[in-house]
């Protein structure tokens, strides 16, 4: 019997229920199932069911192992809040494969009064027989999920066996070979018996590859390397335009320097592809650049990593050099009004970022103009360096850097004897000579070493920068040619020859400007 209005005759009709599909498509690939056709089959659903279907929301290459993902969270917020009735699925699979996950999120999903149904197994939810086979559906769905998983292990452990990355997947400065076996084609037109699966150095961008570290290693930045790649024509593997993101994955992969970059076996996380924990093990591609090259590039990356990104890309000349002389935090350029009055100036003074935030300083500031005053002063003091006491430095320098030499070669000597004990034991895992409690520890106590003489060589690293530079001559090239040099060359000039330089503000415009230089005075 339908409900008929208080004021009229005409009897109500039903109110359709508001629905969202939701498609995703995994990384893995596990079905290969395309979003056209989950939306296809979600919205056919939805005509035969009489459901208003408001949107569909789609997580693309997004693992079903973890509901870390924007769209079915989204999903599940418009049951929360937006009075959607019910989320449309092509298979229960496609909402999740993570156990626990799918128990929170189904919960969380129905709690809030929704329904999760799907378009292909029509499950009657309302009883306790189809919320059994739902179950069930998604158990199956986990078990899936983690033989996928097993399988690929299996593959991926005998290819880093073979120095190969997991991948099989073409790699810049490098041409890909396979075996031809069945459909299965070189990718470089080798026929049958002729290759082997291996990466050989591509003659024409594997000179470009190792390009790359040596700009970085000049002081260029990822997004000004990403520039020049583009300008020059060369595309990534994929055949698309390089950008900040795409350069440093790559270079900081170690793919160039023949290692292989995995994921730590030790971490128990489920995201593996997504976890900082990384090691490297030695790859069976022939290296483009040097081992000194590829720690320098590393220490580097550690360096730089520590600076704001306005320092890689600098507005001031003196960005990320200028400090506070009672708490040592940096000082950060501001927009002020000078005090003779006249239009706010950008960057017109450096203030505590300590005081700033936190009040946890008494503070200092500078005028930017000031600082930058001083500093020109001392680059004429160094370049004003008499004969004798340039030699004097150098001879510091050259006695440096022969007991740095003599601690590099013993130490890149001890990092390959770990490096190839590390893959022995590899090997000797994979092919069951060695158990795995045996091996957890071994490897443990290798990568533990490894870490170590990488750290101490990176320490070198930078103690080179610093030493490789003649001071006089920088401070004699950077004084003349100040107000013609770009900002970006006057800072990275700047960071061979000053570590730091302390300001220590007295009031009333007084203040103490100390120069640490990178060299012996």
């Amino acid at each position: 019997m339908s409900m008929g209005c208080s004021t009229c005759s005409w009897p109500h009709l039903p109110v359709a229920p508001r629905v969202v599909g939701y498609v995703r498509v995994s990384m893995a690939r596990e079905e290969m199932i395309s979003p056209e056709l989950q939306r296809a089959a979600i919205s056919d659903y939805c005509a035969r069911r009489g459901y208003h279907l408001e949107e569909v929301i789609e997580d693309l290459d997004a693992s079903g192992r973890s509901f870390a993902r924007k769209g079915v969270q989204r999903a599940i917020e418009m049951v929360e809040s937006a009075g959607i009735a019910v989320v449309v699925v092509w298979k229960f699979s496609r909402f999740g494969r993570n156990r626990k996950g799918w128990a929170v999120n189904l919960d969380r999903l129905e709690s809030a009064g929704g329904q999760l149904e799907s378009a292909t197994e029509e499950v009657d939810t309302t009883n306790s027989t189809g919320r059994f086979t739902r179950g069930m559906l998604a158990e199956v769905a986990a078990w899936e999920s983690e033989r996928i998983g097993e399988g690929w292990q299996e593959v991926q452990a005998k290819r880093r066996t073979a120095g190969l990355p997991h991948h099989g997947k073409p790699a810049f400065g490098y041409k890909y070979h396979r075996p031809t076996i069945g459909t299965s084609v070189c990718p470089q037109g080798c026929g049958p018996g002729e290759c082997k699966s291996e990466y050989r150095v591509d003659p024409e961008t594997g000179p470009i590859l190792a390009e790359m570290y040596s700009r970085y290693n000049s002081g260029e930045s990822m997004v000004k390397i990403a520039q020049w790649l583009n300008d020059k024509g060369f595309l990534n593997v994929k055949g698309l335009p390089w950008d900040k993101r795409k350069v440093k994955r790559y270079m900081d992969s170690g793919f160039a320097a023949g290692l292989l970059r995995i994921h730590d076996s030790t971490c128990r996380c489920s995201t593996p592809a997504d976890c900082d924990r990384k090691t490297f093990l030695s790859g069976a591609q022939a290296a483009v650049i040097t081992a000194e090259l590829w720690i320098t590039y590393m220490a580097q990356r550690k360096a730089r990593a520590r600076l704001a990104p306005r320092v890689e890309a600098p507005t001031y000349p003196l960005a990320g050099l200028v400090y506070c002389g009672r708490c040592d935090g940096h000082l950060n350029a501001h927009s002020a009004t000078p005090t003779d009055g006249g239009k706010r100036v950008g960057g017109y003074l450096y203030l505590c970022r300590t005081w700033e935030k936190s009040r946890q300083c008494t503070g200092t500031w500078i005028t930017r103009a000031r600082v930058e005053e001083r500093v020109l002063e001392w680059l004429g003091e160094v370049a004003a360096t008499e004969l004798e006491g340039r030699a004097a430095i150098a001879v510091v320098q050259a006695v440096a850097k022969t007991t740095r030499d003599g601690d590099r070669k013993r130490l890149l000597a001890e990092s390959v004897k770990w490096e190839k004990a590390l893959t022995q034991l590899t090997v000797d895992r994979a092919t069951g000579l060695v158990p795995e409690v045996a091996y957890a520890g071994a490897r443990d106590d290798l990568l533990s070493r490894l870490k170590s003489v990488s750290d101490v060589l990176e320490s070198l690293v930078e103690e080179d920068g610093a030493a490789s530079v003649v001071p006089v001559e920088v401070a004699e090239g950077l004084a003349a040619e100040w107000h013609t040099l770009p900002v970006s060359v006057r800072r990275t000039m700047l960071a061979k020859l000053i570590k730091q330089i302390k300001v220590t503000s007295h009031g009333r415009g007084s203040a103490d400007i100390e120069i640490v230089p990178t060299f012996p005075l």
